[in-house]
């Protein structure tokens, strides 16, 4: 893999559009299970509970399913699971929920919904290294959103997205300006202390490191960590990249003792939420097992890399990427 799909991966944040757009053309008996199906499991995913997440989502799908296949509640039920399959690494299982759920809503004349559903999608083709998708989608879901709110999150979405494809390009004077617009955007919607922020600062700080300005991309790191902490319930995987992000760039500073208590920090965060065998965990394994190795002390970095290696071995075939 190449270093920049290397930068990419390695703790992107996948911007997943969980919106509820609940139609009001519907009794409450037809709504009742299937919405509150919807709202529980995005209530337990933003608190890292991801397979009651899943439980919930396919209750959800299963009662969309009733209300026909052209129904945007089936829509929505579709993108769900498939963002929370993307979230947590099932990323073939995602792909063909995001498609169907495009198809769906590409019918319907409210248009933000398909602009919100590319943006998954492209994440997904982004984290799949199908880069020859990217380009085109992206766009097409700027253009969607920017011609019905200009400062729309979703406009946010796809500017990192496509800023995204263009640093993996080697393009970084054409990622910048994309990235700051992004951030603006996110700012003005959300405020200075949201989440949402954090993760555009993510995207900004990494392109920082790539042209060596290490100081703008440690306070932006850190920054992004101050943020999602105050947020109790965005301490999830978010968080953990960031964590992870920092400890590189310190590393690379030669402040070995700090790198590894953050790298120790974002594996306990990934540990809880998504099991000790995910390869989120055996990144921060190798990363600990390097920073050993660099010290000289390889009897305590073997078992590392061994324990690294055998995560690896079992998801090999199950399509995970850190995210």
């Amino acid at each position: 893999m190449c270093t920049a799909t290397r930068w990419l991966t390695k703790g992107a944040s996948i911007a997943l559009a969980l919106c509820l757009f609940l139609p009001s053309r519907t009794t409450p008996a037809e709504e009742s299970v299937w919405q509150k199906a919807i709202r529980e499991a995005i209530h337990v995913r933003e608190q890292g509970r991801y397979a009651e997440a899943e439980h919930a989502q396919l209750l959800a799908l299963t009662e969309a399913e009733e209300f026909g296949p052209e129904d945007r509640r089936l829509a929505l039920s579709l993108n769900n699971l498939a963002a929370l399959y993307h979230a947590t690494g099932r990323l073939r299982e995602a792909e063909p929920l995001y498609r169907r759920a495009l198809v769906i809503w590409e019918k319907d004349s409210e248009r933000l919904e398909v602009a919100s559903v590319l943006s998954n999608l492209v994440r997904l083709c982004l984290d799949q290294e199908k880069y020859v998708e990217v380009e085109p989608l992206s766009k097409r879901a700027l253009a969607i959103a920017q011609g019905l709110a200009p400062k729309h999150p979703e406009v946010a979405n796809s500017l990192n997205n496509l800023a995204d494809l263009y640093t993996i390009q080697g393009h970084y004077a054409q990622a910048e300006p994309l990235y700051r617009q992004a951030l603006a955007i996110l700012e003005e919607n959300f405020g200075p202390e949201d989440s949402e922020v954090a993760y555009g600062l993510s995207h900004l700080a990494k392109l920082s490191v790539i042209q060596a300005r290490y100081a703008e991309a440690e306070a932006m790191h850190r920054r992004a960590i101050a943020i999602l902490q105050k947020n109790p319930g965005q301490k999830g995987s978010s968080l953990a990249s960031s964590l992870n992000n920092l400890a590189d760039l310190v590393l690379d500073q030669g402040r070995n003792a700090e790198a590894q208590a953050l790298y120790q920090q974002a594996q306990t965060i990934w540990e809880g939420i998504l099991g000790a065998g995910h390869p989120n965990v055996a990144l921060c394994l190798s990363n600990r097992a390097r920073l050993l190795k660099r010290q000289g002390r390889l009897a305590e970095a073997e078992p590392l890399y061994q324990q690294a290696l055998e995560n690896q071995r079992i998801c090999s075939n199950q399509s995970h990427l850190p995210f």
